[in-house]
């Protein structure tokens, strides 16, 4: 296992990141649940081209590289595979893929589980007539069929058209996220696309990929590996302390500093609890950029010297599972919680989703090998707040973080949030949480853990649970006036 001690931990200069916005099928998510930016395209913004070069003859150039940020975008992460290209004799600037997603090489429709029609021929023609601005062409019609029904449900998957424009450069051709929209033939909105590249036959291979074994770490040791990109001059790497949820906006940036780098096995440790975002990129002969990954992982750090157990407390969740379509109740479970020993008010939750029904009947994939944490900051009891966090498990293959969008409260030591106040990002997406209010987390009973001995000491209450008169927790010892620590009343003079 190779140490890369050059990669470099620090931080890109302070860059305004914008939101974006069962387990036996994939479920496609529900862009009615975004967070500040909706997931749904508006359908003014979506241009028609028209396709007369379909009466032309195409010739086939072999077999290319499909990224797909399609219909994969839609239900699955993203996927290369081959597809065949073909170029079309009269305009030459117009390449398109045959039957993408039902040739047999599409990895989640390799047994053509999901094909609409296997003697339809499907394609996706791509316009290069201008290399700084490639589009999509639809042959008159606004939508695209690509050839796949993943939800008898949602219909179709369409190619809705072009939001932004394309590149082709180095026979590569490529469109970032949010350039293109997708739907399904059942839904009158439209998703923005994540990041799609097709490499045509013969194209030098950039590809760089970067696998990262983990979405967090308990120990701070991150593995990861490189491959990929076998016709760059260069590989560069770095790492920076921070959440990047739009990478591919940085990449002009990012390697600025980086050190080179190989194709293998990588460990790395990290200093400290937080997020950290992985950068590698493949560069050519000239320096250019030709392409670029990232992944983020966070770091977990739990010292019990600085974590109070206060024991167990029931923990009803409403975080999830309504992106995907399941909005009954969950049922409350307990869970371990620890309060912070120098900000009290700070809890922690120790592995808030192991209890949970949907992990009990395997219905989420608990990520394994270390402990997980979610932890939530009551210190002013009216503006709770959680810092995004990784929650430890996935869904549909699809790693989640949680975070509060809108202040919560701790009254009767229930811990709550408003209706949408807390978001959940998958990828690049965010998605309205708590859309039933639901979410809750009733601290362990402050009598349980306080009682008070004759060998009690005046540190030893100040460590336990300060009540006033009315019941009301307090967070530090009041100057004057009576108030109730470890079940008997104290006055402060």
């Amino acid at each position: 296992m190779k140490s890369i001690f050059t990669l470099t931990i620090s931080s890109l200069i302070a860059l305004t990141s914008v939101f974006q916005s069962a387990a036996a099928s994939p479920v496609k998510r529900q862009a009615l649940k975004p967070v500040e930016t909706t997931d749904k395209v508006p359908a003014a913004t979506l241009s028609e081209t028209d396709g007369e070069e379909s009466e032309y003859e195409w010739t086939s150039l072999g077999m290319g590289r499909f990224t797909d940020g399609l219909a994969g975008a839609l239900y699955f992460s993203s996927m290369t595979w081959e597809v065949e290209v073909e170029q079309n004799a009269a305009n030459p600037a117009l390449y398109r893929m045959v039957n993408p997603y039902t040739n047999g090489n599409c990895p989640w429709n390799a047994d053509g589980q999901y094909s609409t029609d296997a003697a339809v021929m499907h394609y996706v023609v791509f316009d290069t007539s201008d290399p700084k601005a490639v589009t999509i062409k639809s042959d008159g019609n606004v939508r695209v069929n690509l050839g796949v029904t993943v939800s008898s449900t949602d219909g179709e998957c369409q190619l809705y058209n072009n939001v932004a424009k394309g590149k082709f450069n180095n026979s590569i051709i490529r469109f970032e996220n949010n350039a293109l929209a997708v739907t399904t033939a059942n839904d009158q909105g439209a998703y923005y696309a994540e990041m799609t590249k097709l490499a045509l036959p013969g194209a030098p291979d950039y590809d760089v990929t970067l696998t990262v074994d983990h979405h967090c770490y308990a120990s701070n040791h991150v593995k990861f590996s490189i491959s990929g990109a076998k016709d760059a001059a260069q590989i560069r790497s770095i790492t920076y302390a921070k959440l990047y949820t739009n990478p591919s906006n940085y990449f002009d940036q990012a390697f600025d500093t980086a050190e080179s780098a190989e194709t293998g096995d990588y460990e790395m440790s990290l200093p400290e609890q937080g997020w950290y975002t992985i950068f590698v990129g493949a560069f050519d002969n000239q320096g250019n950029l030709m392409s670029a990954t990232a992944a983020p992982v966070y770091a977990f750090v739990h010292n019990e010297k600085e974590w109070k157990e206060l024991g167990y407390g029931v923990f009803n969740d409403d975080s999830f599972t309504t992106i995907y379509e399941i909005d009954e109740p969950v049922e409350a479970y307990e869970v371990k919680v620890y309060e912070n020993r120098e900000t009290p008010g700070l809890y922690r939750i120790e592995n808030p989703y192991a209890s949970h029904p949907l992990a009990l009947n395997n219905t989420i994939a608990l990520h394994p090998d270390h402990q997980h944490y979610l932890d939530i900051d009551a210190s002013d009891i009216g503006d709770v707040k959680i810092e995004e966090q990784p929650l430890g498990f996935s869904f549909n293959n699809e790693k989640m973080s949680l975070r509060s969008i809108a202040s919560g409260t701790l009254t009767s030591e229930i811990i709550r949030f408003p209706t949408r106040g807390l978001a959940v990002r998958i990828d690049n997406s965010s998605f309205y949480a708590n859309l039933y209010g639901r979410f809750t987390l009733k601290l362990p009973d402050p009598t349980a853990i306080t009682e008070v001995s004759a060998d009690n000491t005046a540190g030893d209450l100040e460590e336990k649970a300060i009540f006033d008169l009315q019941g009301r927790r307090l967070r530090s010892v009041p100057a004057h006036g009576p108030y109730i620590v470890g079940g008997r009343v104290v006055i402060s003079r």
